[in-house]
């Protein structure tokens, strides 16, 4: 049992991904040998230790990618930005890595006085100026999970950590 203290938790839906910007241009790299597919990582910064989790992958259709996945995290004491990476795998020399096509920061305080929220969110490549397309995630934030008794009903089945 964790000695940490734990303010609550963030109940997460991540819909979709679209390489799309402000200014209508189309911005992910699909000119790669393999399947262009890709998956979420989310990172809850702060506290005593980052919470992470992960999407399955998802290949992209068009211009989209598409998840409706549930994630649930731990929010500790002390977390403060929550992020999300848009990321693919990578091959190098026979070996597999991730490489991060784009990214958003959130701060946890501005989605716990927001919630529910259902929204895109700009995201934005690494190192580099410029857009990365956007994200669309449902949050919703509670403090027990005694409480998802009665969820949203944007909000299917959980997967717990």
């Amino acid at each position: 049992m964790s000695t940490e203290e734990v303010r609550g938790y963030l109940i997460l839906r991540i819909e979709e991904a679209s390489g799309r910007t402000k200014k209508d241009e189309f911005v992910w790299d699909t000119n790669v040998e393999s399947e262009f597919q890709a998956f979420i990582k989310v990172d809850l910064r702060g506290g005593s230790r980052n919470v992470k989790a992960q999407t399955k992958r998802a290949p992209l259709i068009g211009e989209t990618v598409t998840w409706r996945e549930d994630v649930v995290l731990e929010v500790l004491e002390g977390a403060n930005e929550l992020r999300f990476l848009f990321c693919r795998d990578r091959y190098h020399g026979g070996k597999r890595g991730t490489s991060v096509i784009a990214a958003c920061g959130i701060f946890v305080d501005d989605i716990i006085e927001a919630v529910p929220i259902d929204k895109y969110f700009e995201l934005f490549k690494p190192n580099l100026l410029g857009g990365g397309g956007f994200i669309r995630i449902c949050m919703n934030f509670v403090k027990d999970l005694s409480e998802l008794q009665q969820p949203p009903r944007w909000w299917p089945l959980l997967r717990l950590p």
